[in-house]
This record gives structure tokens, C-alpha cells and sequence, in this order.
């Protein structure tokens, strides 16, 4: 398959003609003959460093985790009182995530300043063996949900910045910040589907 000339500022890079598992290696080619390879990828480090150092960054892959547990408990058929306890302090920490209250100790107006009695309540109830019924159960998982949900849209809108400024470098915004899907029908819903949130 013969191979033709693509002219380029007064250069010439040679491209095979319909061949698409070389079109990673065109790109690279043009990329690196415009001179922006270089600066782009350094735009897209720097970019991706500080976009992670960011409070909001931090913050959101904390609160992420959170409410992985949170879904895996609240779907889960017979759970314990263990369970519940690590329930409720995911979502205490979400709340709070600054809280200095551990898990497996008993909480108060000290160590949980700023967390809602009932849920605190709910937790040391669960500490002392107390189970939640499911309504209660369901109850928790749809709050910490939209505190999620919350956080994720503020969480996307600094990311969308930062995107848009790896754009101007030419630098791949998909390897600066990560954007999170946005599902309305979870945000409104009084009993949240798990399986709607990312």
C-alpha cells in the first residue's frame, strides 16, 4: 500500500492511505510536527496535579468511597448491626468529614459536632447492638445519596473548568479530570436506585 506525503508548514510526514491501526501513530505524527506534543503533555501533568491537590478533589474521592459503602450496605439482604454501624459512619462522614469520631466508638456532642442527632443516635443505637429496620435502612442510604449527589455537581463543575483550560493547552482533558455522570431521576427520587449513581 503505497504511503503519500501529508505537506505540513513546509513539511511533509508520510501517512498510509486508509489504514487505521497506524492512526494513533498520524496523530502522534502531526502532533509532534506541530510542536504541541511536548507542551501539552507538561500542560496535562501540571493541570492533573493540581486539579487533584484541590480541596474539592480530595473531598469528593473521600465521599466517593463513602458511598460505595453505603450502596453495598444498603442493598444487602440481612445485614447485622455491624453493617448498620458502618452504614451510619460512612454517612457521618460524609457529613462531617472532619468528624474525630472513629468507627466503633460510641459518639457524642464532642467527637460528632456537626452531625445530625439522629444520626448519631441511629449509630450508637447500632453500637449497642440495635439493628435498623429497612424503612430506616432506605431512609439513610436516600440522604447520604443527595449529599452525594450535591457534592458530585460541585465537584464537576471545578472539573469542567479544569477541562476547559486542558483544551486551551491542547493537553487531553479526559486525563485531567474525571467527570462524574449526572442522574436526575436518582436526585428526585424518594428512594434512591443505587444503580443510577456512578
Amino acid at each position: 500500500e503505497a504511503a503519500r506525503a501529508l505537506p505540513l508548514r513546509g513539511r511533509a510526514i508520510p501517512v498510509r492511505a486508509q489504514n487505521m491501526t497506524h492512526a494513533r501513530t498520524r496523530e502522534a505524527n502531526v502532533i509532534g510536527a506541530l510542536g504541541v506534543g511536548k507542551e501539552g503533555r507538561k500542560a496535562e501533568g501540571d493541570l492533573r496535579k493540581e486539579f487533584n491537590g484541590l480541596q474539592i478533589s480530595k473531598d469528593f474521592s473521600d465521599m466517593r468511597q463513602s458511598m460505595g459503602k453505603i450502596r453495598s450496605f444498603a442493598n444487602k439482604k440481612d445485614a447485622t448491626a455491624a453493617d448498620d454501624i458502618a452504614m451510619i459512619f460512612s454517612y457521618m462522614k460524609m457529613l462531617e468529614p472532619g468528624s474525630v469520631v472513629r468507627e466503633g466508638e460510641f459518639a457524642n456532642a464532642q467527637n460528632a459536632a456537626g452531625i445530625p442527632d439522629r444520626a448519631v443516635n441511629a449509630y450508637n443505637n447500632a453500637l449497642r447492638g440495635n439493628k435498623l429496620n429497612a424503612p430506616q435502612r432506605k431512609e439513610f442510604a436516600g440522604a447520604a445519596a443527595k449529599v452525594y449527589l450535591s457534592a458530585r455537581d460541585q465537584y464537576n463543575a471545578k472539573a469542567n473548568e479544569y477541562r476547559t483550560i486542558a483544551k486551551e493547552y491542547g493537553a487531553n482533558p479526559d486525563r485531567v479530570a474525571s467527570r462524574y455522570k449526572a442522574t436526575a431521576k436518582a436526585q428526585y427520587a424518594p428512594v434512591v436506585d443505587f444503580n443510577d449513581l456512578p
